[in-house]
């Protein structure tokens, strides 16, 4: 785990701030690729994700934007309010479970709100290797739009689209149509947007469809408890009603992969045997969720009273 330095904090908007974090002592951070995410570990019991928005090419700071509105209560607020500059933070290293496509000849990019965050380290890695790539940003209004200045600097590839100057949502679903069969689409955004993305992409191939979302459905709305048999161990854990499955696991001493508790870095996923997922992540596409081969057990529950998973 790394200890770093706020060395820096810029209100972006009014609900947006960037910070930037780096080695007390001027050291190289470990390397990142464009996409990548870090896990700050704020108190004893709190801990967030937040996306890398700096360039892949830069090894002595981490820059990351975090949104926090006025019922916010979570992490974000907890940033916003406390953290100051020269505060020493306990951060992961980065992990990426939302990389691009090497292969691609053509990449569109598709973003709301602080989704932003990954794509402006994308879009410095897709301008530097010369690729095709298109980046559409879309926000309420150009006042909530964060990091403007810095899309400006690529210009034609970025498309601004702002709800209140258009009159609604953008058309996703028409890029995609219009787009060529060999390119990769990427989305980060709230809940709409993804669902949106999910279902222009749902024809396409997995290969060619990536998602990351930043805003996940609740995880604590289960009204009734449920039981979780690990098929390897052979135990029985009950989850009860309010509780995950990975709280659950962890109570009873049992090792398990997890990182944002979120259900948006993938790091908790895991083999589901029998039973029904209820699926409250940000990742698993919609034919995957279908499926219920698979399941992110930080987040998400069971439709049922019973699930079987391979731990």
């Amino acid at each position: 785990m790394l200890r770093l330095r706020v060395s820096s904090i810029v209100q972006e908007t009014p609900s947006i701030k960037t910070f930037r974090l780096v080695e007390p002592d001027k050291r190289p951070l470990p390397a990142f690729s464009a996409g990548s995410h870090i896990v700050l570990h704020l108190t004893d019991d709190l801990s967030r994700s937040y996306s890398l928005l700096n360039s892949e090419e830069d090894r002595h700071v981490y820059e990351i934007g975090v949104a926090c509105q006025s019922d916010s209560t979570g992490g974000s607020k907890y940033i916003h309010d406390h953290l100051a500059i020269n505060d020493l933070l306990a951060v992961d290293e980065p992990i990426n479970s939302f990389e691009l496509a090497r292969e691609s000849d053509n990449t569109v990019l598709f973003c709301g709100g602080i989704g932003i965050t990954p794509m402006l380290s994308m879009a410095d890695r897709l301008c530097r290797s010369g690729a095709r790539w298109t980046l559409v940003y879309c926000a309420r209004s150009k006042a909530s739009a964060a990091y403007l200045d810095r899309l400006a600097a690529y210009g034609n590839h970025v498309h601004l689209h702002f709800d209140d100057v258009a009159g609604g949502i953008y058309d996703i679903q028409s890029v995609v149509d219009s787009s060529p069969d060999t390119t990769h689409f990427y989305c980060c955004g709230p809940s709409p947007m993804i669902e949106a993305f999910r279902k222009a992409t749902s024809a396409l191939p997995l290969s060619r469809v990536h998602l990351e979302s930043f805003v996940t459905a609740q995880s604590r709305d289960h009204t009734e408890g449920f039981v979780v048999e690990l098929a390897r161990s052979r135990k029985v854990v009950s989850v009860p009603p309010g509780s995950t499955i990975l709280e659950s696991l962890r109570k009873q001493g049992i090792p398990v992969s997890f990182s944002c508790e979120q259900g948006s870095c993938g790091a908790c996923e895991t083999k589901v045997l029998e039973g029904r997922p209820d699926h409250r992540d940000g990742i698993l596409s919609e034919r995957e969720r279908k499926a219920g081969k698979t399941m992110m057990i930080c987040c998400s529950g069971c439709i049922g009273d019973r699930l079987v998973l391979d731990l």
